[in-house]
């Protein structure tokens, strides 16, 4: 029985580790842009330009859109993860420390609740619950 428990949490942690590292891949290029718009945003406030502002909150959307993507292609390819919120809350965590999200005010954490990425949380994002599609 106990190695049967032990297998199971080996299975989890690697799970947890591909699933990571899959979402960090997938956030890559997105995260790389959400720097510069965090930037941008920021020259467009000071500017006092509302074009500017509204122009690169735009930006900033389609950055929060991919983001949302690379969580549901992590659905789609983890189908168990959707019923097992500890191991959403697992998977998140470990993708916070290991791709930091360049929108958080906050640094990534090593334990406890780790700030949320913009869009990016279980219950919407690894979950079906929001998907009326599936």
């Amino acid at each position: 029985m106990s190695l049967v428990l032990l297998s199971q949490t080996v299975m989890a942690d690697d799970m947890v580790e591909q699933a990571a590292t899959d979402i960090c891949q997938c956030l890559k290029e997105p995260y790389e842009h959400a720097a510069k718009v965090k930037a941008a945003l920021s020259d467009a406030k000071a500017s006092g330009s509302l074009s500017r502002i509204t122009d690169t909150q735009d930006d900033m959307m389609a950055v929060i859109n991919a983001a949302k993507l690379c969580m549901e292609n992590v659905r789609s390819r983890y189908p168990d993860i959707k019923h097992d919120t500890a191991l959403q809350e697992a998977i998140l965590k470990r993708t916070e420390s290991l791709c930091p999200n360049p929108l958080s005010s906050h640094p990534p954490v090593s334990s406890g609740n780790a700030p949320r990425s913009p869009g990016i949380t279980p219950s919407s994002n690894l979950s079906n619950n929001t998907s009326s599609n599936e």
